[in-house]
């Protein structure tokens, strides 16, 4: 069970926006004892689907740098300003 605060971050609204869907119906939460609600995951979904295609964040890798600190690790090979692949600098004879 998620709290109205932790349900908003999880599908990327604002509380407000959930607690308009609360009382609106579109959202169906259980409350607590102390007035607060309980939001079932699976019940969150239902009433705020991901949007079709979308990838969550990818993670950012480091990659040690002679020691002397990190950088980005570069996937995928190395690109020239272009965005085609290849090295920098080398041209095709």
């Amino acid at each position: 069970m998620l709290s109205l605060a932790m349900a908003a971050k999880q599908v990327g609204k604002s509380k407000p926006t959930l607690l308009r869907a609360i009382r609106a119906g579109r959202l169906s939460v259980t409350r607590r004892d102390d007035g607060s609600y309980d939001i079932d995951p699976a019940e969150l979904l239902r009433a705020f689907p991901p949007l079709s295609g979308t990838v969550p964040d990818p993670v950012k890798q480091t990659v040690p740098l002679n020691g002397a600190g990190t950088y980005p690790a570069i996937l995928g090979g190395v690109r020239r300003a272009t965005g085609a692949p290849g090295r920098a600098g080398r041209t095709n004879r």
